[in-house]
């Protein structure tokens, strides 16, 4: 059972401790534990991992800096000014022809 007690050992090192309500957060927190001692093994066996080895907590936050820089890529979202001005000047062309004498007045009641 060495190999089970080794990645309990690894897992309770650098173990998620946040309280929830929910039912499931202890399970997704012991999951993403896993995931991460499983990757940390994996590199070791990797040819890179024996050049450059890295410890759990390496491994860990070169996997969180991947995945904050992937959310910082989409910093242009929506529409280009230059083509809502372009809209804005072909629906105003088709608008139909309105009556002018339809202002708001205040009266007396």
């Amino acid at each position: 059972m060495g190999g089970v007690d080794r990645m309990d050992q690894n897992v309770g090192i650098y173990q998620v401790e946040i309280r929830s309500k929910k039912w499931w957060w202890p399970v997704f927190a012991y999951c993403l534990d896993l995931a991460f001692q499983q990757t940390w093994h994996l590199y070791r066996a990797t040819p890179a991992g024996r050049e450059q080895p890295l410890d759990l907590l390496g491994i860990r936050s070169a996997i969180v800096k991947v995945f904050l820089a992937c959310g910082q890529q989409q910093a242009n979202r929506g529409r280009t000014k230059s083509r809502s001005t372009a809209l804005n000047r072909q629906v105003l062309d088709t608008l139909p022809l309105v009556k002018k004498d339809h202002y708001v007045t205040q009266s007396k009641q």
